[in-house]
C-alpha cells in the first residue's frame, strides 16, 4: 500500500534529521548517557521505517490482512518506544543539571577558602578509589565510532610518557555494539603539572573528533563492578 511506502519515508527522514540534530546540536548539550538513549531511539525508529517499508512493498504484491495489522504495530512502536525516549533524553539532563546545581551549592558552602586550592585537589581527587584524573569516552551514533582518534590517543599517551620518562596506566573498557570504549587513566605516576600538560595536550590531539567526550576526576562510567 502506498500509505505504508509514505509513512516508512517519513519515519526514515525525521530520523536522519533528528541523528543529524543529535550529532551537532545537542553533543555539546547532552552527556554520554543522555546520548545513548538519543541514538537508541534514532537507530529503533530507522529499524521500524525500513519494516514499514518491506510491509509496505509486499502489501502491494500479496493481500494479506496480518501485513496491515503489522505496519500499524510498527507505526504504533515507534511512537510509543522512540517517540518516549527522545523527551527523557532532556527531562533526564534537566535533573542532572538541578541535582548538579544543589551539589555544587552545598559543596560551596561546606568548602572553606584554603581548600580551594587547584593542585591540592588535584592530588585529592586522583587517590579516591572510585574517581579517575582523566576519562576519554568514545562513542557512536549509530555511526561507530573513531578508530583513528582512538589510535592517535593511545599512540600520544605512549609518545608522552616516553617525554616525561614515566609509565602512564590506563583502563580500557569496551561497552557498546559499534565499539563505544572508555579510556580511564588515574595518572598518579605524574605530577601535577603534568596532569594538566597531559589533559590539555590530550584535548588537542582528539580537538577534530566528534564523537568523543572527556572528564575530569569522574567516576570510570563503564568499568565493570565487582
Amino acid at each position: 500500500m502506498k500509505h505504508y511506502l509514505t509513512i516508512a519515508g517519513f519515519f526514515a527522514g525525521t530520523a536522519v534529521i533528528l541523528g543529524a540534530f543529535g550529532a551537532h546540536a545537542l553533543k555539546e548539550k547532552l552527556n554520554i548517557q543522555q546520548l545513548q538513549v538519543f541514538e537508541t531511539a534514532v537507530r529503533y525508529q530507522f529499524y521500524h521505517a525500513f519494516a514499514l517499508l518491506a510491509l509496505g512493498l509486499l502489501a502491494d504484491k500479496f493481500n494479506v490482512p496480518a501485513l496491515n495489522y503489522s505496519a500499524w504495530f510498527f507505526t504504533l512502536g515507534i511512537l510509543l518506544f522512540s517517540g518516549s525516549l527522545y523527551p527523557s533524553a532532556e527531562k533526564t539532563t534537566t535533573e542532572q543539571v538541578k541535582t548538579s546545581e544543589t551539589k555544587d551549592q552545598a559543596a560551596a558552602s561546606a568548602t572553606t577558602p584554603e581548600a580551594v586550592i587547584p593542585e591540592t585537589k588535584i592530588k585529592a581527587d586522583s587517590v579516591k578509589e572510585d574517581l579517575y584524573r582523566f576519562t576519554v569516552v568514545f562513542f557512536s551514533i549509530g555511526e561507530g565510532t573513531e578508530n583513528k582518534y582512538m589510535t592517535a590517543f593511545e599512540d600520544f599517551i605512549g609518545v608522552f610518557a616516553g617525554k616525561v620518562g614515566k609509565n602512564i596506566d590506563y583502563e580500557k573498557t569496551g561497552w557498546g555494539r559499534e565499539g563505544e570504549t572508555d579510556y580511564c587513566l588515574r595518572l598518579n605516576e605524574l605530577t601535577p603539572k603534568e596532569q594538566t600538560d597531559f589533559i590539555d595536550q590530550t584535548k588537542e590531539v582528539l580537538k577534530g573528533a566528534k564523537w568523543v567526550h572527556v572528564y575530569e576526576n569522574q567516576p570510570c562510567m563503564h568499568k565493570p563492578k565487582r
